[in-house]
């Protein structure tokens, strides 16, 4: 946009449409380092939509009725419904905050601006109202939702409080607005004048296990869809692994996100649909929903796929000159590729041969 030209936007008719932190955000999502800034009102919408996602995540939260505190050796009066276990998923979040706000810090210093703002985007936008809130969120009975318990609750207006805080030089507005009301606050005191986030520790492995969920569910969910099952018909599932434990600390988690009614540990193939994720096989009891003329093409095509794939990845490493000059690291990860690849063949060719 050129001002000679005359097709500078209005700033003022801007922040009248799609608000001050929406414009502010707007400009920055189109300002990547070294590049030059093609500027698209869309985007101001987008910010737009981040404020009111931001927004309406907080009206969510304070929305919920709270489970009285249990007395020492009591219980609570009003019982809640197992949530996938909240601690996991506040620890799960908390890591995951903490690797995001290194990478922010390392954007600031290095004068990333946008990359900045797109890592807290993405960290507010998907793992915090995507994830993070679905795994702890009330489950409803007779249309009515239930209580969730006090250090869960108390835990993710920590967590906002943060959020907030890592936002603000993007969003001073609603951040300001929202840190406000979140607890009690002193005469004069302002979200300006508190300390921006340090990070912590990270915990690679619990990050790794929530990527392990995120597939699983992601996968149930599409299954549904391409059959046409309806979200609310809980199917049971089968897990064929060496690492059962791992599946038994996110089963709770699994249930919710997924619905699924029940959850076994095989040592042979299971009947249902298969697919593999991270070289464990799980399998979806799909009933009468199952078609075998098209799950047997499916499986196929998907074979076929993987056996290229299986192949060009067996090039690569049987080239001497890529061998001699790769980095250790990618050697190990094109190795890793093959195995992954083999464990799927494997399960495929089962499912195929199940189903005759």
């Amino acid at each position: 946009m050129s001002k000679s030209l005359g097709n500078s936007p209005d700033p003022i008719e801007l922040i009248e449409k799609y608000g001050a932190d929406g414009v502010r955000t707007g400009m920055l999502f189109s300002s990547p380092a070294g590049n030059d800034l093609p500027f698209d009102e869309k985007l101001c919408e987008q910010g737009r939509n981040f404020s009111n996602k931001i927004w309406n995540a907080y009206r969510l939260i304070k929305g919920w009725e709270i489970a009285p505190s249990a007395p020492k050796g009591g219980t609570s009066p009003i019982a809640t419904p197992p949530l996938g276990d909240g601690g996991l998923a506040v620890a799960w979040f908390k890591t995951k905050m903490n690797k995001v706000v290194a990478e922010t810090l390392d954007h600031y210093n290095k004068f990333r601006m946008s990359d900045a703002l797109m890592s807290t985007y993405n960290l507010i936008w998907d793992d915090f109202c995507s994830l993070y809130l679905e795994m702890i969120k009330p489950a409803y009975v007779d249309g009515k939702g239930l209580p969730i318990d006090q250090e869960t609750y108390n835990s993710t207006l920590e967590i906002f409080d943060e959020l907030m805080r890592l936002i603000h030089p993007w969003m001073p507005f609603i951040s300001e607005e929202i840190w406000q009301t979140i607890r009690e606050r002193n005469e004069n005191e302002s979200i300006c004048l508190a300390q921006f986030p340090q990070g912590g520790e990270v915990d690679e492995v619990l990050l790794a296990d929530f990527e392990l969920l995120y597939e699983i569910v992601s996968t149930v969910r599409n299954t549904r869809n391409s059959k046409q099952i309806s979200p609310k018909e809980a199917l049971p599932l089968a897990v064929k692994t060496e690492n059962q434990a791992r599946y038994e600390t996110l089963s709770g988690l699994i249930k919710k996100m997924a619905n699924v009614s029940d959850i076994q540990y095989v040592s042979d193939k299971a009947d249902g649909m298969s697919f593999v994720i991270k070289g464990d096989e799980l399998t979806i009891d799909l009933g009468k929903n199952l078609d075998v003329e098209e799950e047997k093409a499916a499986l196929q095509k998907d074979l076929e796929y993987i056996l290229g794939f299986k192949k060009s990845t067996q090039a690569k490493l049987s080239n001497e000159r890529f061998v001699q000059n790769a980095k250790p690291e990618i050697i190990e990860k094109e190795r890793q590729k093959m195995a992954d690849a083999e464990t799927k063949i494997k399960a495929l060719e089962e499912a195929l041969a199940k189903l005759g």
